[in-house]
């Protein structure tokens, strides 16, 4: 039933068309006799067709007022008069409307003019649809697409077209010719070329040099066809592909075509070549081995048709001329020949050779296929047995059974069985529902009418099994019919998922519970997105900015931060995706997470010191989908930093001030003690003998306390020294510091009969006059403190993660390692000075010089069986 709004201004003609569309089944849903009012009822009423006087009452003439409808809808519109004047007839037709009709109408005439009017109407909607799809169709393609009117006028070239040649739509629009896009010495050839392509079929591919805006050329290939209009030539239409690529990759081709040549001899098939006849004209060594035939005598006129058994060589030559007819035939299995006689299971691929486009020969491989008929015998023996003592029902692991349209179980496999618990026999004849208590998503009479419209049903489904355990499966239904289309069976196939469904559960309290741990955690959680917005957070967070959550959620997380931390995100996503963290160090130890410090700003804009652990999200597919922050207040520890560093400045301040003093209160003793030992020498000398014995005695202990303290005075100046009179780092040989040391060492080296030894040493970056007291204490120590065997010393190097660990061992008394630490203080003994002289500054020196230069000292001994002092010095140049 179509829907029609009526538009006639005389009431009898109305009432008499209005009957007779009732009689054509027709429904008048508005009838008036104004055109102004029928614009307004077409907006509201959308009708199937509007039939209307050409000249309504009102102000406004009938065509105008269809022509706005046609603007605003697509409905067909029909035009009845009784006045047909030739005038009146002449606008209809340039109006390009649906209809017209002279009243009194007729009712066939009317029935035809608005099933005509419908049909124009649907083939209008379909034409202009399916312009609209070839328009995105060709503006979707890689290919150029282009049309031109008979005079060359570019009238369309598609987004490929403009990239490939550099234009714009602007540029076409202000006038273009299709020769503008070609080489001028090409121009008169593509004329011609369009002008000899017929009516019916594309012109042959032609290559030219596609021209480009900028004067580059490129090697391209074109088809165009003419474009017919009503039986006129309209205009070209055409395409055009850039074979820049084609052409390297047949210079490639005719390269590659003489390694093939050389390779072929390699290969363990047969590779052969023959003329249009079937004459051998080329074969690889393989055949030679795989039929006993010469070179020659494959190659001296014989046919590929004699490696074949007479029997099958009827058969060969008619695939062989199917080939060279062009047909598409697949391999093809032969029993071959051998020249001793022999036969084997072979099986031949050919190609067609083509030379300048025709067809000269076959070209194609023969592989010895003996041995895998043999293994498809075996395996189709093996086939036929299993087809014997199993089905695939049986053998399949899901429970399978079918129903028929009641829900009676007909058939019930083995994995039903495993499943289920009951047996084939018991199942069959059951209603399954009723036998598995089976609980549904929905009503089973809901379910039917779906299964029954889709032939298909999915979705999971709640069992009980014989023992009572509820088990969940994925359920698939089939439904099948008979030749008349009614139900005839159910085919159901389920998975057992109950496992999955466990863990499904189980996941959910997980995550339930994370939710809990992440909404209680004292630390400040936000989960950033990849575009660095809030996309979720904790309490802790909000008390920390002071802020809603509605103020956190959406926003950007760099609104929370001091502007010279707004990088943090950004750093953050450079170093976890593989590159440089510009702000921070990674120093968690975590794989994956960035700790770092910054300043948050609270709502009040007042500033909190954060430390934050930065580590990225990642999807389902291990693609980044985000960051998590874990952020903690650490504005105490931060007044506590201060306050460490405020006292680590202040001990720093004060050592220096210690170093200083003992170098000038040691400095400013040596003249005064000088002048001390001088006089007491002379005393010494001038009146020894001449007073009692007491008096020489007392006299000797005040000259070796004056001698003891010069020596205690040095050595102190000697250790200030180590840290206010160093030398600038230099590349220093430490075999040349060692032979230095030895040197000054001389005498006491000869007088003990020490033995020296030493490993490669390396060059290190040191004050030499340092390194050289370095090793003259330590050898002078194992000098000093030997045993009654005569020194063995040696000297060793070994190479650490970012240092060199040097060794001193030697063969002496040994220490007590209780007394590790306390060997290093100053002015620390161990022995009476009647023992071993010395002040016990010596050692302490020695960790001040290492400790300088950016290492560690300490020694591992046992009493009497030696002692090796080991110390590290960095590898590489360093500072002082």
């Amino acid at each position: 039933m179509l829907r029609i709004i009526l538009v006639v201004d005389d009431p009898n003609s109305a009432q008499d068309i209005q009957n007779q569309l009732q009689r054509m089944s027709d429904d008048v849903i508005a009838l008036t006799s104004t055109a102004d009012e029928v614009i307004t009822r077409a907006d509201e009423l959308r009708p199937d067709v509007i039939l209307m006087d050409v000249k309504p009452k009102g102000q406004t003439d009938g065509i105008e007022v269809a022509q706005q409808i046609k603007s605003r809808h697509h409905i067909p519109i029909i035009f009845t008069t009784a006045n047909a004047d030739e005038a009146t007839v002449r606008r209809v037709i340039a109006a390009d409307l649906d209809g017209f009709l002279i009243k009194p109408l007729d009712e066939l005439e009317l029935r035809a003019a608005i099933e005509m009017a419908i049909y124009k109407h649907r083939m209008e909607i379909n034409a202009r649809e399916s312009d609209r799809r070839i328009r995105e169709l060709t503006e979707s393609l890689s290919e150029v697409i282009f049309e031109t009117d008979m005079a060359g006028n570019i009238t369309f070239i598609n987004r490929a077209g403009l990239k490939e040649f550099g234009y714009t739509k602007e540029h076409v629009e202000q006038g273009m010719t299709l020769y503008d896009f070609i080489s001028p010495d090409k121009q008169e050839e593509i004329r011609e070329t369009i002008a000899q392509a017929g009516f019916d079929e594309p012109s042959e591919w032609i290559e030219v040099p596609g021209l480009r805006r900028d004067g580059s050329t490129f090697p391209a290939s074109a088809r165009a066809s003419v474009i017919v209009r009503e039986g006129v030539p309209a205009g070209i239409r055409g395409i055009v592909l850039n074979v820049t690529q084609q052409k390297r990759a047949e210079q490639k081709l005719r390269e590659g075509e003489k390694r093939v040549r050389e390779i072929t001899d390699a290969l363990p098939v047969v590779v052969y070549e023959t003329d249009a006849t079937g004459r051998v004209t080329f074969v690889n060594a393989a055949a030679f081995d795989l039929f006993g035939y010469t070179k020659e005598e494959l190659e001296a006129r014989m046919s590929l048709f004699q490696l074949i058994v007479p029997a099958e060589r009827e058969q060969a030559r008619a695939v062989f001329r199917r080939r060279m007819n062009g047909d598409d035939v697949d391999l093809m299995e032969y029993t071959g020949l051998r020249k001793d006689g022999s036969t084997l299971s072979v099986s031949i691929r050919a190609v067609l050779m083509r030379q300048d486009a025709a067809v000269v020969g076959l070209r194609g491989v023969i592989v010895d296929i003996t041995e895998r008929k043999k293994a498809e015998s075996v395996l189709h023996e093996a086939q036929e047995e299993l087809r014997q003592h199993a089905t695939m029902f049986d053998a399949a692991h899901d429970a399978i059974m079918t129903l028929d349209p009641e829900g009676a179980i007909t058939y019930w496999n083995r994995g039903a069985e495993r499943l289920y618990g009951w047996t084939k026999q018991e199942a069959a004849g059951q209603n399954a529902n009723a036998l598995l208590l089976t609980r549904f998503p929905e009503s089973r009479e809901a379910l039917w009418p779906k299964l029954m419209e889709d032939g298909l049903w999915e979705g999971e489904l709640s069992n009980i099994a014989r023992d009572g355990v509820p088990v969940t499966v994925a359920s698939s239904w089939t439904l099948m019919k008979d030749e008349n289309g009614n139900a005839s069976a159910i085919l159901e196939i389920s998975s057992d998922i109950s496992e999955r469904k466990k863990a499904e559960s189980a996941l959910a309290g997980s995550e339930a519970k994370l939710r809990i741990i992440f909404a209680t955690m004292a630390d400040g959680i936000v989960i950033v997105d990849l575009d660095e917005k809030v996309a979720d957070c904790n309490e802790a967070i909000l008390r920390l900015t002071q802020r809603s959550r509605e103020e956190m959620i959406g926003k950007p997380f760099v609104d929370l931060l001091l502007p010279e931390f707004r990088s943090l995100i950004s750093d953050a996503r450079k170093l976890l995706v593989g590159a440089i963290f510009v702000r921070t160090e990674p120093n968690s130890g975590k794989k994956g997470i960035i700790r770092t410090d910054f300043q948050l700003i609270r709502r009040t804009g007042e500033s909190v010191d954060m430390e934050a652990d930065i580590s990225s999200i990642e999807d389902a597919a291990g693609q980044p989908a985000g960051f998590l922050i874990v952020a903690r207040d650490i504005t105490e520890r931060k007044q506590m930093e201060y306050q460490l560093d405020s006292t680590l400045a202040d001990l720093q301040r004060s050592n220096a001030e210690l170093e200083q003093f003992a170098y000038v209160t040691s400095h400013d003793l040596q003249e005064p003690l000088r002048m001390i030992t001088s006089y007491i020498q002379i005393i010494e000398e001038d009146y020894k003998g001449k007073l009692d014995a007491d008096a020489d005695e007392y006299i000797a202990f005040v000259v070796e306390g004056a001698k003891r303290m010069h020596t205690l005075v040095n050595d102190l100046l000697a250790y200030s020294r180590v840290g206010t009179r160093g030398e600038p780092f230099m590349p220093i040989s430490l075999s040349s510091v060692l032979s230095a040391a030895t040197a000054n060492l001389e005498v006491a080296i000869e007088e003990s009969h020490a033995v020296v030894t030493n490993d490669p040493l390396p060059t290190v970056a040191g004050d030499e006059s340092q390194l050289i007291q370095l090793f003259q204490n330590l050898l002078g120590n194992a000098i000093k403190f030997r045993s009654d065997a005569s020194p063995l010393i040696q000297i060793g190097a070994e190479k650490t993660n970012g240092d060199w660990k040097l060794s001193v061992h030697d063969n002496g008394i040994g220490i007590d390692m209780k007394y590790a630490e306390r060997i290093f203080v100053v002015f620390q003994r161990l022995h009476a000075r009647e023992e071993y002289p010395g002040t016990g500054i010596g050692l302490a020196v020695v960790k001040k010089i290492v400790e300088r230069h950016g290492g560690r000292i300490w020694v591992e001994s046992e009493p009497a069986n030696g002692s090796t002092f080991y110390f590290t010095l960095p590898k590489g140049d360093s500072a002082a």
